[in-house]
């Protein structure tokens, strides 16, 4: 699978063609964040038509949702105004992830499904500034389609970042790591004899650690 395959064309012209390509429920790892925080701001990566920003809006979190797609972006402000979420729970925006500044002190970061479609690079270093944006106590919620899927099987040389079942908990030693169990499920997309692709994610909820006071 080259770029122009995980590009914003291909989710541009997902978005625009079907009324929800992705469903409307939210991922289960995102359906645990009240576990670990009731309240908060939330800054969601990647978020497409907004599945998950819709969620937590809902639930009283301040939401700021980015997608490369803008027919994705226009999804979600027409969700939320359908819905009649408060315009201050809610904010979307167009912006591309591989330089997207990501703002300080959101106490909740997520990216689910979306690091695929940046480089090996790209990926880890968007890791490392998602873990710098983050305040003491505050969250990154991901989940990743990791090797032992069909999108990598196809294509095992690509640069596109899919890591090894386990390695995305290295990014983030020294926090509090919480692990959910793989999961197996059906791509969107099809090979092209029509038959089904099958991915495996794994999903993370980690909370960066407080400095120690040393006085």
């Amino acid at each position: 699978m080259g770029a122009e395959d995980l590009g914003k064309k291909r989710f541009e012209d997902i978005y625009s063609v079907h009324e929800c390509a992705f469903g409307r429920e939210p991922l289960a790892i995102v359906k645990k964040i009240p576990e670990f925080l009731a309240e908060g701001t939330v800054f969601d990566c990647g978020a497409g038509e907004g599945r998950n920003a819709i969620f937590l809006a809902k639930r009283g979190y301040y939401v700021t949702a980015v997608d490369y797609a803008p027919a994705g972006i226009e999804k979600i402000r027409r969700s939320a105004e359908e819905q009649q979420i408060e315009k201050l729970k809610i904010q979307a925006y167009v912006r591309d992830l591989r330089t997207l500044e990501i703002p300080v002190n959101k106490d909740i970061i997520l990216a689910t499904l979306v690091l695929q479609t940046m480089t090996q690079w790209e990926a880890r270093a968007f890791i490392e500034r998602m873990k710098i944006a983050t305040p003491e106590g505050g969250l990154n919620v991901l989940e990743v389609i990791t090797k032992d899927s069909d999108f990598y099987r196809e294509n095992p040389g690509t640069e596109h970042f899919f890591p090894d079942p386990g390695e995305i908990q290295t990014y983030y030693e020294g926090w509090e790591i919480h692990l959910f169990p793989p999961r197996v499920w059906k791509a969107f997309r099809t090979r092209d004899d029509g038959s089904a692709m099958m991915n495996t994610s794994e999903g993370i909820i980690v909370r960066k650690p407080f400095k120690q006071n040393t006085q």
